[in-house]
């Protein structure tokens, strides 16, 4: 695919979210809890006033918009002596993408919508970029596409429309995904220095992203330890210094440890109370199983379905579910071990998940030369555990049916199934007349592990959907290919056995 060619299709990515974003007809930006520190924060910096996220000084010292739009009364502005130290609540990412518009524009909430739509039109090029680099000239043609279906996503329009970290995360999310996979086509050290820097970017606007750079981190030293270790040290130096400077920094500023920001300890245990739980549905002690169980499937919403994340919201809950049930029928524990037994889940799955990602086990098929591969999970370090490969399979089955179940079309149930099933049954494909470029790797370890890591400990950790948001462009970016390779692996597996007969 010649230049020119890939230059256009990426900015016709762009130009296609800016407008499906653009066409909303959004005369303000929302407002939320969250959006009021996020602001304050950048004003207060803009002011040199510290980092923080109450309003101090003088009511006079804020402009109008911000005093109105943000209901901030004068009784709660406090002088920096009476608070004492910042709390560093916040990583410093968005404020920082705050105070540069407001310093350039003034003060002004709605501008920041503009830039965030902006940004979405990077993000579609991005993705048309990274669909290239990934998989030559069909893996952009088909990027364009999942930019089309991604930008008709109504749940998108969330992180846009909102004064938050989610769409500036996007970007960056999507832009480390594009440098990675930039990486991976070649260069040495100096791309995987570009992935840090722009990964550590990530990380300080939305640090639940941390999960990402571990899990890419750990790939890396896989892949590199016996070839490159120049590679390891660019990813990992860089990223490392950044998070930890402004670590350092900020437990000084606080007078208390702090690692990103303070709130992860609070956000670790936050999440199901089963006490709580036990006491709403009348439960004075862990006896009464079925109603237990009846409150577990009740739990999902009657319009399960009616959005495109709706099998996302079903899969993240169901962990959740599952250790209330546990906890108030069977355990019979305090609340605080609600977050050991999900830690323990989340660490046992993403050992799978990763083992799913690293080692694979080549299962050869007659007369597959020109036609497709399939691989399967595992053998390696637990060759002698069938049990093992049983249950990868018997996991992925049900991620299928549960998918199948509650989509509303089976595309929709394409785009939410296959990437999700791809790190225990993985297609491979062959076919070097459609992806031109002769790439033999349809699913690259890292992007997998990226979205594995990436849900296991934020969804079963956290339990909130829209964490996922940042992660939507990379998600339908492999789900566009997932679909025609699937098709494309069963028109091969045909025509083997036809071949056979």
């Amino acid at each position: 695919m010649k230049k020119y060619e890939i230059a256009l299709l990426c900015i016709a990515g762009g130009l296609l979210l800016t407008f499906l974003f653009g066409r909303h007809e959004w005369k303000h930006i929302e407002i939320n809890p969250d959006s009021r520190m996020y602001h304050l924060l950048a004003v207060n910096m803009l002011q040199g006033k510290g980092y923080y996220l109450v309003p101090v000084g003088s009511i006079e010292d804020y402009d109008t918009q911000t005093i109105e739009r943000f209901s901030i009364k004068d009784t709660e502005v406090m002088d920096t002596e009476v608070i004492g130290k910042p709390f560093m609540a916040r990583s410093p990412g968005y404020p920082l993408f705050l105070s540069l518009i407001y310093l350039i524009h003034g003060v002004n909430v709605d501008v920041v919508l503009s830039y965030q739509i902006f940004l979405v039109g990077l993000v579609g090029t991005l993705m048309i970029l990274t669909g290239w680099l990934m998989w030559g000239k069909f893996g952009a043609i088909m990027a364009l596409i999942a930019v089309l279906v991604f930008g008709m996503n109504r749940d998108v329009a969330y992180p846009v429309s909102q004064l938050l970290t989610e769409c500036l995360a996007m970007f960056f999310l999507t832009a480390a995904a594009t440098s990675a996979a930039w990486a991976k086509k070649g260069g040495g050290w100096k791309r995987e220095l570009l992935v840090s820097l722009i990964m550590s970017l990530a990380i300080l606007t939305r640090p639940a992203l941390v999960y990402v750079g571990l899990v890419y981190g750990v790939i890396l030293i896989f892949q590199s330890i016996r070839t490159s270790w120049g590679k390891i040290f660019a990813f990992a130096g860089p990223c490392t210094i950044i998070l930890l400077a402004w670590s350092v920094y900020a437990s000084l500023e606080s007078g208390h440890i702090i690692l990103i920001s303070s709130n992860g300890i609070d956000n670790l245990f936050a999440g199901l109370d089963p006490v709580g739980t036990a006491e709403k549905l009348g439960l004075k002690s862990p006896e009464l199983n079925v109603k237990s169980l009846q409150h577990f499937w009740e739990c999902f919403p009657g319009g399960i379905g009616l959005h495109n994340d709706s099998v996302l919201r079903l899969l993240a809950d169901i962990p959740n579910r599952l250790s209330e049930v546990i906890l108030i029928t069977v355990i019979k524990l305090k609340a605080g071990t609600d977050y050991l037994l999900r830690s323990l889940l989340a660490c046992i799955l993403l050992g799978f998940a990763l083992t799913g990602s690293i080692l694979w086990r080549d299962y050869s098929l007659e007369g597959k030369k020109e036609n497709v591969m399939i691989e399967v999970i595992p053998r390696g370090l637990i060759r002698s555990h069938r049990w093992i490969e049983r249950f990868f399979l018997m996991a992925a089955f049900l991620l299928v049916i549960i998918a199948l179940g509650f989509s509303t079309t089976i595309i929709q149930a394409f785009f939410w199934i296959l990437p999700a099933l791809s790190p225990f049954f993985r297609l491979e494909l062959r076919f070097r007349e459609i992806l031109n470029e002769g790439m033999d790797s349809a699913w690259p370890h890292w992007i997998l592990s990226w979205y594995w890591g990436y849900f296991l400990m934020t969804m079963i950790a956290f339990g909130i959907p829209r964490f996922m948001r940042p992660f939507l462009p990379v998600f339908y970016l492999c789900a566009s290919m997932a679909i025609p390779m699937l098709v494309m692996a069963l028109m091969g597996l045909r025509n083997g056995a036809l071949k056979q007969k």
